[in-house]
């Protein structure tokens, strides 16, 4: 498998991402539900072993308590995929990524980038210091350093006003986030 650099690690073309393991489906309750059904934490390492057996080498994957303990546990029992924490925060706690980001590279991540909603969000309110202090914080730990979100308009203030290593955008559901970085269905 083709491998490309991202700032300082080698991450291959075909990366594994776990909306579905945290139950995100993005359709409705109900599909969410049977996510988190299915994917218990023995089927999430399982596939995370599979993956790595296919070339695989990055998981994309969001900061929950969930996850945490699921790539500990599959990193103690031998497993060698790196991670690319996706920083969230919790629904009525805004500071909360800060805490999620220390985490994560406490954790070992290998990358970070700030969940596409929280980008929006501080986009649309012009909460261009807190995109400095993230990038900072995420550079202080030596992270590959990114930021997702769904505006284009954010990524390119991001790409004109920021260094960083990748950007991820995602057009699943292109929602106002000017008064909410969470979700909605």
């Amino acid at each position: 498998m083709r491998r490309v650099k991202i700032g300082t690690a080698t991450v291959s073309g075909l990366c594994l991402g776990a909306n579905p393991f945290s139950g995100f489906s993005h359709q409705d309750d109900k599909t969410s539900r049977e996510m988190l059904a299915y994917h218990t934490p023995e089927r999430i390492k399982q596939t995370l072993r599979e993956a790595e057996a296919a070339g695989i080498n990055t998981l994309f994957a969001r900061t929950d308590k969930h996850i945490h303990g699921i790539i500990r546990e599959y990193w103690d029992q031998g497993g060698r995929l790196q991670w690319f924490a996706q920083i969230c925060q919790e629904q009525n706690d805004p500071d909360s990524w800060r805490t999620w980001l220390k985490a994560a590279i406490a954790l070992g991540a290998t990358g970070a980038y700030i969940h596409g909603g929280i980008v929006d969000f501080w986009y649309a309110n012009r909460q261009f210091e807190i995109f400095t202090e993230a990038l900072d914080l995420m550079r202080g730990a030596n992270l590959v350093a990114g930021f997702a979100g769904h505006s284009a308009d954010a990524h390119q203030w991001i790409r004109d006003h920021l260094d960083v290593d990748f950007q991820m955008c995602s057009h699943y559901n292109p929602t106002d986030r000017s008064r909410n970085p969470q979700h909605q269905a």
